[in-house]
């Protein structure tokens, strides 16, 4: 099976739209889906991708969101291009 790249739905220019979940939470959203969050730690921002993975930590809160806007898996897919998925692998047992 082939792929054929299509164009790359990492970047839009549309910016993450963000709310306090928590007095120490902010919660980041790209079209309508999660896109990741940063967490105050002490005096530290930890930022972390749609994942979970942290991304980085950071002085401000300013600085940590706007890592969070240019980390291109944050913004997910382009909304009206398709999506991809891995065909799934079924298995089968034969009981004797």
């Amino acid at each position: 099976m082939t792929q054929t790249p299509t164009e790359d739905h990492h970047h839009t220019d549309e910016p993450l739209a963000w709310k306090q979940a928590a007095d120490d939470v902010f919660v980041a959203t790209h079209d309508g889906e999660f896109a990741g969050f940063v967490a105050l730690d002490g005096r530290r921002h930890l930022a972390h991708d749609r994942h979970g993975q942290q991304i980085g930590d950071f002085d401000s809160l300013a600085t940590a969101l706007a890592a969070l806007e240019e980390d291109p898996p944050a913004r997910g897919r382009r909304p009206g291009a398709p999506r991809t998925s891995r065909p799934r692998r079924l298995t089968r047992r034969v009981l004797a």
